[in-house]
């Protein structure tokens, strides 16, 4: 399960805070990330659709899993 949002003051695309529960996509949970400035959210979700066994290399704008969550 993936909670998130982009919403501050007003809505931005940076920053989002993002929490991320269960383990059916078998991450490294329990922990606090700060990924790289510019890092796109959609890395998140390509790692998340990997974890879950389905083979795509790309979800959006991503461009790598996140290896913190392996």
């Amino acid at each position: 399960m993936a909670w998130g949002s982009n919403i501050s003051s007003i809505h931005y695309l940076t920053n989002c805070p993002t929490v991320l529960t269960g383990g059916g996509a078998n991450l490294k949970l329990g922990q606090h990330l700060v990924l790289p400035k510019d890092t796109p959210l959609c890395n998140v979700w390509l790692t998340m659709l990997q974890g879950l066994g389905i083979n795509t290399n790309r979800h959006g704008d991503s461009t790598s899993v996140v290896k913190e969550l392996l």
